[in-house]
């Protein structure tokens, strides 16, 4: 057994957050934090992140943008976006979330 089957085999047990079926279509909202004046920045690096969302089969129901010099320590977003992106993800039937930016442990 290779590093890799260990690794697909470690996905698969009991720890894994989430099995995907082969015919279900995964809706994203993007959420990105730019500081101001960083439109333009943001925009190129959401429109990347949105081919490679449609590469892995994902469709983008939503992008949710936000002017913020850092992320936030406790959500990477401020407590009202977060409050945002439940509604958003509520009303569009979303069910993934990507964050294009890291993200600390604790934000996880």
């Amino acid at each position: 057994m290779n590093m890799f089957d260990e690794f697909e085999t470690e996905q698969k047990g009991p720890q894994a957050l989430h099995e995907t079926k082969p015919d279900e279509v995964k809706k994203a909202v993007c959420v990105s934090i730019y500081p101001q004046g960083g439109e333009g920045e943001c925009l190129v690096s959401l429109e990347e992140l949105r081919r490679l969302l449609d590469t892995a089969g994902a469709e983008v129901a939503a992008i949710l943008p936000q002017t913020r010099n850092a992320p936030d320590s406790r959500y990477g977003i401020g407590s009202g976006k977060v409050e945002e992106l439940s509604e958003i993800c509520k009303n569009t039937g979303a069910n993934l979330v990507v964050f294009d930016f890291e993200l600390s442990p604790s934000q996880i």
